[in-house]
This record gives structure tokens, sequence and C-alpha cells, in this order.
């Protein structure tokens, strides 16, 4: 296992959100502010896939949980819905994810909020990672 991945995957995605996003929005790691739109990333899942023939490497099965918590807000002059700030932003990760960092989604769906006003929505991706190498492929 190889802690320091999920480091990296945190800064990358948020340098890229910094770099491409035209709405500013905020990385976390935990749902702990006020502010929105907001991009939550947590590592849910760390198993142990196995080792290559010889042992000297081991692999393992890596799922990230990314949460987008948006809430209706005026962008540039004009009223936009919270559903529609999440969806851009959706596309943002999903292109982050699958073709930057090669991980597979395998989960993608609103989900309900206790605070009504705010619009959020789950994805989830696997990928596997070596842990010595710490690079994911």
């Amino acid at each position: 296992m190889n802690i320091e991945m999920y480091d990296g995957l945190y800064n990358s995605l948020n340098e890229y959100i910094k770099a491409n996003s035209k709405i500013r929005t905020t990385v976390l790691r935990k749902p702990n502010s006020n502010i929105f739109p907001k991009i939550v990333i947590e590592e849910i899942a760390n198993a142990a896939r196995g080792f290559n023939g010889s042992y000297m490497e081991s692999y393992s099965d890596i799922t990230y949980e990314i949460n987008i918590y948006t809430k209706t807000q005026e962008i540039d002059g004009s009223i936009e819905d919270s559903m529609d700030i999440a969806r851009y932003l959706q596309s943002l990760i999903s292109d982050f994810m699958e073709y930057h960092f090669r991980a597979k989604r395998v989960f993608c769906s609103p989900t309900p909020n206790i605070d009504d006003t705010v619009y959020r929505i789950t994805m989830r991706y696997v990928t596997q990672a070596s842990d010595y190498r710490g690079h994911f492929f």
C-alpha cells in the first residue's frame, strides 16, 4: 500500500480544476467548508491485488469517491442552476480521471443531500497501482 498516491491524485486534480474550470471551484479532502461549488475526493478502498511472479512488486486495487457539491449562484452576471454547475464539473472530473489518470468510472449518480439547496453528484473510480513504484496503470 502506497499512501502517498492519494496525495498525488488530490494535488493533480486540484491543479487540473484550477487550470481548466471556468467556474472557481474548491477541491477538498473532506466536505468541511461552507464554500460552493466544491469537489471532495476520498480514497474509500485500497485492497491488495497481488504480487508479480517473483514477489518483487505488489499491486493494489484502489477506489476513489468524488463528491461534487453545488448551489445555484451568480456567475459572470447570470444565475446558474446548481445542477448545471455540477454537471459541468462532472465533465471536467470525468476527463481528468478517465483520460489523464486512466481510472475506470464504476458509479456516477445524483445523491440526496440533507440541505435541499445543495445539489450533489457522487462519482466512483477504480484503478490499479504499483505499490513500490508509486504509479497507476
